[in-house]
């Protein structure tokens, strides 16, 4: 099964939603800059996740921070790290920050499924800031639940979280136009977006249980 688009009716191209995830893209390949390209499929490194990545312990504790050394993130430090980002910016760095390339593609996935239908309903200036805020509110969540985690959490998931629930909300009878493929033969066929969105919840959950994004290995990536 390939979704390939939502059946809105709209005669402007989702420029919000393309900047959007152009700006996840580029992210990622700025992140792996320093690497080479041949990291493209195992994602940035340790340190630039911590470094840029929103960790939950120095949110819930401003003026102190958190390093990686010998392996881990060692919290409750009153100085910050050098190359270690302010907090706040993090906050909306790691919105765009993936762990590695499965994890880009599927944020993007959803977000080229469901973005045009919100940015179609939003408009292109409200759309951009109900998508930052959808992420922020994820990521205040995170740190409420979890004040001492020291899980760098990146990903777009928040973000993109809002945005499908947005796009059932806005348009509940949204469908998604999807080939389905038995053997050599491709169909067209329009399923409810609601079952992408279930679909999109489980991709979620799966990640969280099986570590499948997290380039760390120590289940430090938060989701």
């Amino acid at each position: 099964m390939f979704p390939l688009k939502a059946n809105i009716e709209d005669d402007r191209a989702p420029l919000v939603t393309f900047a959007l995830l152009l700006a996840m893209v580029i992210a990622y390949l700025v992140s792996l800059s320093h690497l080479g390209f041949s990291t493209l499929w195992h994602g940035p490194s340790h340190a630039t996740i911590v470094q840029a990545g929103a960790i939950p312990y120095e949110l819930a504790h401003l003026g102190r921070y958190c390093a990686l050394a010998h392996g881990r993130v060692h919290c409750g430090l009153h100085h910050r790290p050098s190359g270690q980002w302010p907090a706040l910016l993090t906050a909306l760095s790691a919105m765009f920050l993936h762990a590695d390339l499965l994890h880009l593609a599927g944020d993007a996935l959803f977000l080229f499924l469901f973005g045009p239908v919100v940015e179609d309903r939003l408009g292109r200036v409200r759309y951009p800031i109900f998508f930052v805020l959808g992420g922020l509110v994820a990521l205040a969540l995170q740190v409420v639940l979890a004040p001492h985690s020291t899980a760098p959490a990146v990903g777009a998931s928040g973000a993109i979280a809002a945005v499908v629930a947005g796009a059932l909300v806005l348009a509940p009878r949204v469908r998604i136009v999807t080939v389905l493929m038995m053997i050599m033969l491709g169909t067209i066929l329009e399923i409810p977006g609601i079952l992408l969105a279930v679909l999109w919840l489980g991709e979620q959950i799966a990640y969280a249980a099986t570590g499948l994004t997290d380039p760390i290995g120590h289940g430090w990536v938060a989701y």
